[in-house]
């Protein structure tokens, strides 16, 4: 569900705050605006459906949008806009992997890491960063340290990957 505010006036010299947030539990997805502190605009809420698998946060970016050139219509100009952009805060989720570290004995590769409650580890082998094969059966995370383990010897060149997946 979308909600379009058009027009939503921005005052000058005034501190506008938006919030971006993505609840996993529910699937929702929630944007908030305050202008000095004080809620404005509506709260568009948007809960995504069933067959919405995953979402991940890959871009963040402040566009200035002209819509020059689009053509007649009723939306056709163009905006022209000045601000400053103060205090931008991204906060993301630890990683579901950390610390990685291999070992070899033998010829055989066993990778540790720091792993999340809650999530699923597999490790994966490839030659060639393309094709990838499974090596271990999937783990549970714990919060504490993983140790998964090739159990074939590895050619000259191995890659090894974790592949960590929410349940």
């Amino acid at each position: 569900k979308f909600a379009h505010e058009f027009p939503l006036e921005f005052d000058t010299n005034v501190w506008h705050r938006f919030t971006l947030a993505y609840t996993a539990s529910n699937q929702t997805l929630t944007l908030t605006k305050l202008r000095d502190g004080v809620p404005f605009g509506l709260t568009n809420t948007v809960a995504l459906g069933a067959a919405f698998t995953d979402f991940r946060l890959d871009t963040v970016a402040i566009a200035s949008y002209s819509d020059a050139g689009q053509g007649t219509g009723s939306f056709a100009g163009s905006i022209l806009a000045h601000g400053a952009v103060d205090n931008l805060v991204v906060t993301v989720p630890d990683a579901p992997v950390t610390r990685p570290d291999v070992t070899w004995s033998n010829g055989l590769a066993r990778v540790r890491f720091g792993s999340r409650s809650n999530w699923l580890y597999t490790l994966t082998r490839s030659a060639d960063l393309a094709a990838w094969s499974t090596l271990s059966a999937t783990t549970n995370g714990n919060g504490g340290t993983v140790e998964l383990s090739d159990g074939t010897a590895a050619g000259a060149k191995t890659f090894y990957r974790v592949k960590a997946e929410r349940p």
